[in-house]
């Protein structure tokens, strides 16, 4: 039986939401019959900008994280530190990384990603 998933994906040189599919053929029929091998493609991944529109946003960053939607980014931790230790009535405690809300905004800490570098500059 097929069974067909839809996903979606930032591209991390445009920032274009892209619609994709991965469909799976099991190789069983309808009447649990094996009939085939297991099968998986995708469908509509790529991107069509060809890294020619390069957008400098958190998802192409160095300082993303690997884990998560994350900013390891040390000068701008240590900006956001600093605010929140001005005046304060409360002790809050120290900051390691930021969760970014928004993936294809960017800060004035940016800075390419080597690996995505390689790919719009070949």
């Amino acid at each position: 039986m097929t069974h067909v998933t839809d996903e979606e994906r930032i591209c991390p040189l445009c920032g274009k939401t892209i619609q994709y599919q991965i469909i799976e053929e099991d190789g069983m029929d309808w009447e649990g019959h094996h009939r085939g091998h297991y099968e998986s493609r995708t469908v509509g991944y790529d991107c069509d900008c060809n890294g020619k529109n390069l957008k400098k946003m958190c998802l192409n960053c160095v300082h993303r994280g690997y884990v998560g939607k994350t900013c390891e980014s040390k000068e701008l931790i240590e900006e956001i530190q600093g605010r929140l230790k001005e005046p304060s009535f409360i002790s809050l405690p120290d900051i390691d990384q930021l969760v970014l809300k928004e993936e294809t905004n960017s800060c004035k800490y940016w800075e390419i990603n080597p690996k995505i570098a390689e790919t719009v500059f070949k």
